[in-house]
């Protein structure tokens, strides 16, 4: 603390951006960031872009929002505490011994059969409170995907590897919960340590809220992916969907019988393409792709589904060697690279004057730190 203390008072930014506020030195770093009054900023744990864009509401897409704009955490300090110190004496009276037997039963279950890989997440991460207007919980989730799984189909849950950090009662409380609804299915198996990239290659189908599983999928496995939230890679045409409830048995039904099909495994393809080439680079939220005129000016807004049909043919994937790299995961897709012009038909694309996919690299890497 006092190391960090005496170099910000020498170095006095005007902010620190900081990958993540539960390792000691961050936490540390944030404590004197508050005694200096210099505003800090941090990602919940997730990977972390070399531009990083900030709005109103979020860094980038696993971006952390500002929670004092959320009611719910407007809660008196001495309440927050209350309520976190009765947590821990009512997991006991849960029987939470017994119950994570139960649980290592229930993962000893072989799954030779089909099977459809649903990961669980932390419903109180900050994009599942905002971007996930379908689903409230994992215990709707799991509810939601036992009632429409066709027969013939095993579903493995696999529990969030963060969640082992959580103490509080509410989350033992669902846990539990999850554990009673598995014992009624013979079909149905919790897991806790089995390799996601593992099930992702094995399973029929993928299904989630808005688990970054969704961007591993893409160049480790790509499963069929049904997607219940607002997903960053929601809408892009190689996934199925869910726009309601009553909607959510046809599009599993569909990923089931269809599967990954050519032209959308074309378009995962493309989608990579951009996310390292491009959104890496220059960056742009969400939906609006800026397109500007000559003095530099945003001109319109294009949809990015509509700008990602005008340069999809003349993209060289090949570039990536996506086939070749996507065995070894997120951390060697890219090599070093010094030089890369994007190769692509401007004439196909109103009013690009070349600002954002005409890029150079030097030593780039995906997981390097701001």
């Amino acid at each position: 603390f006092i190391s960090n203390y005496l170099i910000l008072k020498e170095l006095k930014p005007d902010m620190v951006f900081m990958y993540n506020d539960c390792w000691i030195i961050n936490t540390s770093l944030s404590i004197a960031c508050e005694k200096l009054d210099i505003p800090h900023y941090y990602t919940e744990q997730s990977n972390v872009l070399d531009y990083s864009h900030f709005d109103s509401n979020a860094i980038w897409y696993d971006g952390d929002i500002n929670k004092k704009e959320l009611p719910e955490w407007n809660i008196e300090k001495e309440r927050k505490l209350n309520e976190r110190l009765n947590g821990y004496l009512e997991k006991y009276e849960l029987g939470v011994a017994s119950m994570i037997g139960e649980e290592e039963k229930i993962s000893k279950m072989s799954h030779n059969r089909k099977f459809i890989f649903v990961p669980l997440q932390i419903m109180d991460d900050s994009k599942n409170i905002k971007y996930s207007p379908l689903i409230d919980n994992m215990i709707q989730l799991v509810n939601l995907v036992i009632d429409h799984t066709p027969k013939g189909y095993d579903i493995i849950f696999k529990r969030h590897p963060w969640e082992k950090y959580k103490k509080d009662a509410i989350y033992y409380r669902c846990l539990k919960e999850i554990i009673k609804i598995a014992k009624k299915h013979d079909h149905v198996k919790i897991c806790r340590y089995e390799s996601s990239q593992s099930l992702l290659k094995q399973c029929s189908a993928f299904v989630t809220v808005n688990s970054t599983m969704a961007q591993e999928n893409l160049y480790q496995a790509r499963a069929p992916m049904v997607l219940l939230g607002d997903d960053f890679v929601r809408g892009w045409g190689f996934s199925y969907d869910v726009n309601n409830i009553e909607e959510f048995p046809i599009k599993l039904r569909e990923a089931l019988d269809k599967g990954v099909t050519p032209e959308m495994e074309k378009k995962m393809k493309q989608f990579l393409y951009l996310y390292f080439f491009e959104y890496i680079v220059k960056g742009t939220y969400r939906i609006e792709y800026p397109i500007l005129d000559k003095s530099g000016k945003v001109s319109e807004q294009v949809i990015k589904p509509q700008i990602y049909e005008h340069i999809a043919e003349k993209m060289q994937i090949e570039l990536m060697e996506i086939k070749k790299r996507k065995e070894n995961g997120f951390k060697r897709m890219l090599p070093p690279i010094k030089k890369f012009k994007c190769m692509i038909d401007r004439s196909k694309i109103p009013n690009y004057q070349g600002v954002v996919l005409d890029a150079e690299f030097k030593g780039y890497h995906p997981k390097t730190h701001v």
